[in-house]
């Protein structure tokens, strides 16, 4: 599990992340929620209405993220007026779980400036 990990996601979790990465993996449910949550996504509508939001957004991005192209996530903040994009080094897709406290205070950081 964790050499799939690494190779999907960029990201290094702990042994107890990844136990529970092996259980969800394990879980047929799970797995076929995830394909099919996937499945369904409509990413032309997305493209066409991203530009639409008149709203801030912050985007956070792990530069060793494997799963999600930091081009894509450029794009989209360049598509959103006034998006933010953070980009933490040495951290991939789930970011948020190797190191929860720096991505919480880029998200802390965004909410202090814009409310």
């Amino acid at each position: 599990t964790g050499s799939f990990l690494r190779s999907s996601t960029g990201s290094r979790i702990d042994p107890t992340g990844e136990r529970c990465y092996e259980t969800l993996f394990a879980t047929s449910s799970h797995c076929d929620g995830a394909i099919t949550m996937m499945a369904d996504w409509d990413l032309e509508s997305l493209h066409r209405d991203l530009p639409r939001l008149r709203t801030r957004m912050l985007l956070v991005h792990g530069d060793r993220d494997a799963a999600i192209p930091l081009s894509s996530v450029r794009q989209a903040a360049r598509m959103v007026d006034g998006a933010r994009l953070v980009i933490l080094p040495g951290l991939g897709h789930l970011a948020h779980e190797e190191r929860p406290g720096v991505a919480a205070g880029a998200i802390t950081a965004f909410l202090e400036e814009t409310l």
